[in-house]
């Protein structure tokens, strides 16, 4: 399979450019504004162009004072593997063909955190990038200054079941189905190779999230946009707002974010 191939870019002819920016513009999204995209063009069904062109509708979209995020993560990076290796500069997303292409295009940086990666074009990826967080959502993490930016959270044919920014919410506040752990691994960024380990905050075993009930609650709420784009939706909601909605929900149950079965048997105490 060649390159074009593994990045959508497919003859057939489907949904058009146009189809794309008016998705956008029905979020109400402005120019300028730094966007956190977590996609699935399989979702969306034939696009013309493929991968490349929707990226480049984003980009062009949000102008040149706009920025796109992208999550670039290896979903099992080192979970179990010390020796597992992550280059900066090298190694793939494994977050679907919108991820990587944003990963590969001209002049995108990525964030230096090894098992949380994101990949940024426009003028805040320099910020991002900049950032030196060993915890994955600490106040010094890409994620807390995506919300600090007023970012977007933009789903594109995806649901909240992949929202990473409700981890923040759980590493902050502390919720009691998780514990920290380290994660190891060998990190090369440029020409600097180091053995590195990373605090986690690991949920515990039999524990399940279930982040499409709290999507479901901040759309009844009227906080998230929606736009249909060729067989899937595009959705849209403030990183601010999500973060304020669920951090008080949290507050007020710990267990907000757990699946039905994991909330009939929530674990034990932590203890002191």
């Amino acid at each position: 399979m060649g390159l074009h191939q593994k990045l959508g870019m497919s003859s057939h002819i489907s949904m058009r450019k146009i189809e794309i920016r008016n998705a956008l513009g029905r979020l109400r999204i402005s120019p300028g504004e730094t966007v956190l995209v977590h996609s699935s063009m399989k979702a969306l069904g034939p696009v013309e162009g493929g991968a490349k062109v929707v990226v480049r509708q984003f980009l062009d979209f949000l102008g040149p004072e706009g920025t796109l995020v992208v999550p670039t993560f290896l979903e099992d990076f080192f979970w179990g593997d010390e020796n597992q290796i992550w280059d900066r500069e090298r190694s793939p997303s494994a977050m679907g063909i919108f991820s990587e292409m944003v990963r590969i295009w001209p002049g995108a940086l990525r964030t230096a955190h090894a098992p949380h990666p994101l990949s940024a074009i426009g003028p805040n990826a320099r910020k991002l990038a900049a950032c030196t967080n060993n915890r994955d959502f600490d106040e010094d993490s890409p994620f807390q200054l995506l919300v600090d930016l007023d970012s977007w959270i933009v789903l594109l044919g995806v649901d909240f079941n992949v929202c990473t920014m409700l981890h923040l919410i759980e590493e902050r506040l502390q919720v009691p189905y998780r514990n920290w752990g380290n994660l190891k691994g060998i990190v090369i960024d440029g020409d600097k190779r180091e053995r590195k380990t990373y605090e986690f905050y690991r949920r515990e075993s039999g524990v399940e999230n279930d982040f499409l009930s709290c999507g479901q609650d901040m759309d009844t709420e009227g906080l998230v946009r929606e736009a249909r784009l060729g067989k899937g939706m595009v959705k849209a909601i403030r990183a601010k707002h999500l973060l304020a909605f669920v951090s008080y929900r949290v507050a007020k149950d710990p267990y907000y974010l757990l699946t039905p079965a994991s909330r009939r048997k929530p674990p034990p105490p932590k203890s002191l």
